[in-house]
């Protein structure tokens, strides 16, 4: 471009180098009588398309390397006619070419141009919505003054634009178009190095701008752009996975299902979201809105609901039916993942592709709750699906009527489980026969943890050796845990004589009154009392036995200690009690 051009519009030659060519022959075979159609327009001037190109000498030029450009042209004119066997009053020079002969034609560039940049010209919106081609000194004012715009709006609406990062709220229709339209214009300025590496927008809008519109003036432009969150208060929009303003993800969360007006339904729509997200529990006068969404919607494929336990089942049969309906209509609905999520169950349903069949895999976890706070609609939960479950975690409130139902679950369907973590504290007889056929029937189980307290007491030690002498050799993880440890672990310790005694053993907890001391004999040097040295030894020695007899120590999960350290402790103790003899390996 021509750096002392004064005038907005006035026509003048790029300053460009030029394209080194991949296949000169070829292009100018394929191409030359279009090549010579634009020299002839270059020298003599022309009418396109209602605007007047002014003739070559007419127009100013400041392009260094070339004394005489009028010469070149008539040079260029020369060759082109003889490369392709030119003859006068041929038709074929005035030919033009195709939008996609013109794409092929960049195919020959050595080095190509962005989607917005072309010969030294960049393309920019106008606020009229034109997009004409401009030099880069144009392009510059068009940004400064965008840019002056563009910190205005932030700064009036107290948004902060901080490293790579943008944030801002804009509370008018009026700001929200002039902000977006202000984006567009620095988007097309590639030159503006601490623009183009923006990796976050985060913008809050009471009025939406068209999807077309989101996607121009936000998405284009910005290669290293990561995400994109625009928060219009009664939803949000969220976009990752963006590629050169192509979005791969775009998610939405609406907290109230009805709080979306009509405009906003309209504008998701068009935005053709990939997930949809409910945050408040979803109420039965819900279920609608639900509905149409999903229909209109087809392109999302993860829906997250909250949901109250009771209503699972409906919800699960409305979003079928849905997805069931618009296969029956032609329509192609992408839903392949759909999640309820409940403080106490997190239920995944999955979709075969163009099938209404459904797959559930829920995962299971009653946290802390205690055996009488587990509602009733867990429990028919359970006896419903239960055999279905992926993930079953009960630390606190598994009691016998959930081992039964779960069994029960099971003994027509089988089980699907792969991980299972329970406390057995509260079961009986019963119950423990009842988990244990669990476990038996789990085949696909890679993950088995069980937490036994209270062992000092005869009835909690016997539903640990219960437990462990059926199902050892699938034990994953073992919480050990109650007072007085060296006279229960001893016993436990003569249940399993030898180290094949739990195969698969990863994890390995020991805890219980007075235990602290494991752990803090190694970093501090306390001084004991006969009394006390002698219980120290004696809780250690019943400990380190029964570790190392089950291979414990080399386990990298070990919670106590590595080996390294216990070995170091047992030094310590052997210091202090040289008198006391001390297993070592």
């Amino acid at each position: 471009m021509e750096k002392d051009c004064k005038k907005p519009h006035e026509v003048h030659l790029a300053n460009h180098p030029g394209y080194d060519l991949i296949n000169q022959d070829e292009i100018i075979n394929k191409y030359g009588p279009y090549l010579l159609t634009m020299m002839y327009i270059v020298r003599s001037g022309a009418i396109v398309g209602g605007l007047n190109v002014p003739q070559l000498l007419g127009i100013k030029h400041s392009v260094e390397q070339v004394d005489d450009i009028n010469q070149l042209v008539d040079d260029t004119i020369s060759y082109i006619k003889e490369a392709i066997g030119y003859t006068k009053g041929d038709t074929t020079a005035s030919q033009c070419l195709s939008a996609t002969e013109l794409s092929e034609l960049k195919s020959y560039l050595k080095v190509k141009d962005g989607d917005s940049i072309s010969g030294g010209l960049s393309q920019m919106k106008t606020q009229k919505g034109h997009y004409p081609w401009i030099c880069s000194d144009h392009l510059r004012q068009c940004y400064e003054l965008a840019l002056q715009q563009l910190w205005y709006n932030i700064n009036a609406s107290s948004g902060v634009w901080h490293g790579s990062e943008i944030k801002v709220e804009v509370t008018s229709e009026e700001m929200t178009q002039l902000f977006l339209g202000n984006f567009g214009k620095i988007f097309r300025i590639q030159s503006v190095e601490n623009w183009r590496y923006i990796t976050g927008v985060d913008l809050k809008l009471d009025h939406h701008p068209s999807a077309s519109g989101l996607t121009t003036d936000v998405l284009s432009g910005l290669d290293d752009l990561e995400s994109l969150s625009l928060d219009f208060g009664r939803f949000t929009l969220s976009v990752k996975g963006i590629f050169r303003g192509d979005v791969k993800d775009l998610a939405i969360s609406i907290r109230d299902l009805g709080a979306p007006t009509k405009a906003d339904l309209e504008f998701i729509q068009q935005c053709r979201p990939t997930a949809l997200t409910v945050l408040d529990t979803l109420s039965e006068k819900d279920n609608n809105r639900l509905g149409g969404i999903l229909q209109h919607n087809p392109s999302i494929n993860i829906l997250r609901i909250n949901c109250d336990m009771k209503r699972h089942i409906a919800v699960i049969d409305l979003v079928c039916s849905t997805r069931e309906n618009m296969l029956l209509s032609g329509t192609q609905p992408a839903l392949r993942m759909f999640e309820l999520v409940h403080p106490d169950i997190k239920l995944e349903v999955l979709f075969d592709e163009g099938s209404p069949a459904l797959d559930m895999a829920p995962c299971i976890n009653l946290g802390d709750c205690q055996p009488y706070t587990v509602v009733p609609a867990v429990h028919n939960f359970i006896r419903q699906h239960g055999w279905s479950a992926i993930t079953f975690v009960v630390p606190k409130s598994f009691s016998d009527r959930l081992a039964l139902l779960l069994d029960e679950s099971m003994q027509e369907t089988g089980s699907r489980i792969a991980r299972l973590d329970i406390t057995p504290t509260s079961l009986t007889t019963q119950g423990l026969d009842a988990v244990s056929r669990v476990i038996n029937q789990s085949q696909g189980l890679t993950y088995l943890r069980l937490n036994f307290e209270s062992l000092n007491l005869d009835n909690q030690l016997e539903k640990a050796l219960f437990l462990l002498e059926r199902h050892k050799d699938r034990l994953s993880s073992l919480h050990l845990k109650g007072g007085e440890e060296e006279k229960w672990l001893s016993r436990i310790a003569q249940h399993f004589p030898n180290n094949d005694g739990f195969p698969v053993l990863e994890e390995f907890f020991f805890g219980g009154l007075g235990t602290h001391w494991i752990k803090e004999l190694h970093f501090n040097d306390y001084s004991f009392g006969d009394t006390q040295l002698e219980l120290l030894v004696n809780q250690i020695t019943a400990a380190v036995k029964f570790l190392l007899q089950l291979r414990v120590l080399d386990l990298k999960g070990t919670h106590i200690t590595d080996k390294d350290t216990t070995r170091e402790m047992l030094a310590r103790v052997r210091e202090k009690a040289p008198q006391v003899e001390i297993p070592w390996k």
